[in-house]
């Protein structure tokens, strides 16, 4: 197992190998100081944990664009953002480019920990899951492989934005609380905020209009939470 440290400084780094490698004694850590550096050991060396510090760098590559080229080259692999001053919107622009979740620094051990335990926990939930088909079966959603396909056609998911879609659709036609959303996306080990979860969910409606055109769409139920219309089924 290969943990990759981007832009991390020595206290970071320190914090982190020590909590990562008492739970798993085995596993290597890498560290490159920079996002382009970062970018390319993760194409040779396909860590199954990255950790990247998203705070402004001049002259090197951009956060999101580094997350989303993360995301493209190891789909199955942790993605961490870490950030000395988070915010709303940083937390939404990291998930919505391919984090999983979004840490804030100095790192607490046990948390990050916990953290990525709750990941991997839901990730072993999925394949209890079965599939799910939208729009007259135009759309097909696999939990077991994190794969859609569109008119057989497979369409490129974040796991973060098939977490929403498939949550939304198995319980398609009816409301999803917003507490239910945040839990099945993000879980508990991310402070909540409803702010992030509607900017997540305006983005997500635009990219599921652009494909389904308005079979199938996402509506706001106020105070409550989300609705996923098919109007096909």
């Amino acid at each position: 197992m290969k943990a990759l440290l981007v832009g991390c400084d020595m206290h970071t780094v320190l914090s982190i190998r020590l909590a990562l490698q008492l739970r798993w004694p085995e596993l290597a850590v890498i560290t490159e100081m920079t996002r382009r550096k970062g970018l390319q050991t993760l194409r040779n060396l396909s860590p199954e944990l990255v950790f990247v510090v998203v705070d402004p760098t001049p002259s090197d590559l951009d956060s999101l664009e580094f997350l989303q080229e993360a995301r493209a080259v190891v789909s199955n692999a942790i993605l961490m953002a870490l950030s000395h001053h988070p915010s709303d919107t940083e937390l939404t622009a990291a998930l919505e480019a391919g984090a999983d979740n979004y840490v804030s620094l100095p790192v607490n051990g046990p948390v990050l920990v916990a953290r990525l335990m709750a990941i991997l926990r839901r990730s072993r939930r999925q394949p209890e899951a079965s599939q799910v088909s939208l729009a007259g079966g135009r759309l097909r959603l696999h939990p077991v492989t994190y794969k859609a396909y569109v008119d057989e056609h497979p369409v490129r998911l974040t796991p973060t934005e098939f977490r929403l879609l498939y949550r939304l659709a198995a319980d398609k036609n009816h409301v999803v609380t917003h507490e239910a959303l945040q839990d099945a996306i993000w879980g508990d080990e991310v402070a909540y905020s409803l702010y992030g979860l509607r900017k997540y969910i305006q983005r997500r409606r635009h990219k599921l209009k652009a494909t389904l055109g308005d079979d199938v769409q996402i509506v706001s139920v106020s105070r409550v939470g989300y609705q996923l219309i098919d109007s096909a089924a």
